[in-house]
This record gives C-alpha cells, sequence and structure tokens, in this order.
C-alpha cells in the first residue's frame, strides 16, 4: 500500500458516512481529521489550536482543501496528495474563504469545527479513525518507537538537583529531534508524585525521585507512554505499589481484545485494584482509552460499551499515588502488541495465569 491508496480507501470510508447519513458533503479542519484524510498531512501552524489552517471539503465526486494564499504553496509542494485540489484566497480577504466554503457546501453539508451556519458533525465520524491501515501502523510503530526513546533518554538524564522543568526541558528537545510534538508533558519530583496525578512541571528542584509522562505526536498519530526514575533504593511501600499498578496495567493489556467492549476491560481493572489492596485507586485518575489520531479518542468507563477495534491503538494508564504504569499498544489479530518499547528500560514480566507481559520497571540510579 502506498499514499495514495490509503487517501483512497479514507476517502472510500468518508462517502460511505456521508452516503449512510445523507450528508451531501463534509469539511474539516480539525489537525487530527485532516492528517487522518490526507494520509499524514500537516495544517498545523500553531499547537495552541485544534484547527489548522486548510480546511478539506469532501462530496461524492471531488476533494478539495481550502487555505489562504500564505499557506498554499507549502501545502501543495508538502502535504497534500492527490487527488486533492486546492483552492485558495487572499489572507487579507476572509470574505474569500466564506464564498470558496458557501459554494462548495451547497446541500446538507456537516463540519467538525464550527464553520458558518454548517452543521457540526457527529461524534460518530471519531470511529473512522479507529481501525489503522498497514501503511499508519507502519507511521505508528516508528512513532512510538521514537517517543520511546525520548521519554526514556530524559528520564535517564534526570539527576538530583535539577528543576522538573528542566527535565521537562530536555524531554521538549529529545522530541524535537525526533519530529515529534510533545502534546502532553508532566514531569513531577518525590511528593508531587503522590499528591497529582497530572502535574505540570514546576521550578522545583527533583531529589529521590522523577515520574515523566509523554504523549508525542507526528503527522497526527499520538503515543503515550510514562517511566518513574529512583535515586538510591527503593522504598519498600513504593515497591509495593509499583508491583501493584504494574500487575493492573498487565491486566488491562492482556484483556484488549479485539471485539471486547472497553467497559468490560475497565472493569478488569476494577477487579484488579481490588484484589491487590487499593480498590479506590481508580477513582482518582482516569484509566485511559483509546489512542491514535487523538491523546484519548476517549475515556474508557464501566458503561462503555463500543467495542475495541482491530489495529487500534490503545493506551491505558492506570495510576495508585506515587506511581504510575503507561504504554501504547496496538490491539492486533495475535493479540496486544506493545509499541512504545525501546530494549533500552528495565522490564518486570508480570505473569498473569498462563500468560505475561514485560512492564517498565522503575529506574534505579546513584543518588548523586
Amino acid at each position: 500500500m502506498n499514499r495514495a491508496e490509503e487517501v483512497e480507501i479514507k476517502l472510500d470510508r468518508a462517502r460511505r458516512y456521508l452516503r449512510a447519513r445523507k450528508l451531501s458533503g463534509v469539511f474539516l479542519t480539525r489537525r487530527n481529521n485532516f492528517a487522518w484524510i490526507t494520509a499524514g498531512g500537516d495544517n498545523h501552524v500553531s499547537l495552541g489550536q485544534a484547527e489548522g489552517v486548510a480546511t478539506v471539503f469532501l462530496d461524492a465526486r471531488k476533494a478539495y482543501a481550502i487555505m489562504n494564499n500564505i499557506e498554499a504553496p507549502r501545502l501543495a509542494a508538502e502535504e497534500l496528495p492527490r487527488p486533492f485540489d486546492i483552492l485558495d484566497f487572499p489572507w487579507h480577504d476572509p470574505a474569500g474563504k466564506d464564498r470558496i466554503l458557501r459554494r462548495l457546501g451547497k446541500g446538507r453539508s456537516a463540519s467538525d469545527l464550527p464553520l458558518l451556519n454548517f452543521r457540526r458533525l457527529d461524534e460518530d465520524w471519531n470511529a473512522l479513525r479507529y481501525s489503522l491501515l498497514p501503511l499508519e501502523i507502519k507511521r505508528y510503530r516508528a512513532l512510538a518507537r521514537a517517543a520511546a526513546a525520548a521519554l526514556e533518554a530524559a528520564a535517564f538524564a534526570v539527576a538530583p538537583g535539577m528543576t522538573e522543568q528542566e527535565a521537562a526541558a530536555d524531554l521538549a528537545w529529545l522530541c524535537a529531534g525526533q519530529g515529534l510534538d510533545p502534546l502532553v508533558r508532566l514531569v513531577a519530583g518525590d511528593e508531587r508524585i503522590r499528591r497529582f496525578r497530572h502535574p505540570i512541571p514546576t521550578p522545583k528542584k527533583i531529589r529521590r525521585a522523577c515520574l515523566l509522562a509523554l504523549c508525542a505526536e507526528r503527522r497526527g498519530l499520538v503515543a503515550a507512554a510514562s517511566r518513574l526514575v529512583h535515586f538510591g533504593k527503593i522504598p519498600r511501600d513504593l515497591a509495593h505499589r509499583h508491583d501493584a499498578v504494574c500487575n493492573v496495567d498487565a491486566a488491562m493489556i492482556l484483556a484488549s481484545r479485539v471485539g471486547r467492549p472497553w467497559g468490560e476491560v475497565f472493569k478488569v481493572a476494577q477487579v484488579a485494584y481490588h484484589e491487590l489492596g487499593f480498590p479506590g485507586e481508580w477513582k482518582l485518575h482516569h484509566q485511559g482509552g483509546p489512542t491514535g489520531y487523538a491523546t484519548r479518542e476517549f475515556v474508557a468507563t464501566a458503561g462503555e460499551k463500543r467495542t475495541i477495534q482491530p489495529n487500534q491503538p490503545i493506551a491505558w494508564n492506570p495510576s495508585i499515588a506515587g506511581t504510575k504504569s503507561e504504554d501504547t499498544i496496538l490491539a492486533g489479530p495475535a493479540g496486544p502488541e506493545l509499541l512504545t518499547w525501546t530494549g533500552h528500560w528495565p522490564m518486570l514480566e508480570v505473569e498473569l495465569g498462563e500468560r505475561s507481559i514485560p512492564r517498565p520497571a522503575i529506574l534505579v540510579k546513584e543518588p548523586g
């Protein structure tokens, strides 16, 4: 499969969606939808915005990319494969864009973001992104390895006396070298690991422990992982908690089979937390869910009836105060495949019945 073939399959998926919902066309401006429909095209300038600088429109016969004259040369040269025809307008004439949108959107058109008076695209559109095609899987495996390499290199570089912000800067620099955008970059030292489940980095100095978490994006696809570092001998309580959270994570990963409802996997986690002596921990932080073209397409809950799709990326992230276990997997026909893997991080082999799976251990370093 090449890029043109991937695009044709996605256009066919999208057009079948339009026919099923009696839509005449759809506008796609969100960066993840643009990346998906163009097989890796990038329409962003600012990472601070969900919308990109180009909008794709497709109907039953044609596919267009709409943008101003600033963006058109680069996107035409670097981001847009066939069969997308470019329609551009002067940057200083926003009414020019509106004229294009109204001309294309005649009939019953929808948009993934508020756009003029077009109806909003239903959330079920997102399901078109869930099952990755072979070329996407190739890109995704490479992204996941690169994200894990950047995260682990930053973790290996952490030293006592560094600030959380310095560790986060190392992580951002390592991501940039791999062409990754760190959409989520969390760093916590010492007691902040126990206190906060989403610790953005601060000027606080790291003394005995550091947790780093990353959601890295490249060409629309996102992979997630977390790693924990400790300086000197690991306290018995922390070792117990980390062993427990790795067991929860392993149970969830091994339960992540194609066709299984997400809610069933969530209940597996609830049972594991209870049996391991931490029954209330799942209430203190979400447990993750499907990823791919978003940090999480949605967060799984016990009542979620949607099912795991073939070749769907997943990032579970169970946590117990002071520790966490998180990697990105792919739900394949032979079972879950671990993607954020480098072979350089110390691992625990968690055995559950006759099955086992490696989970990241705590990296122990000299106190300095």
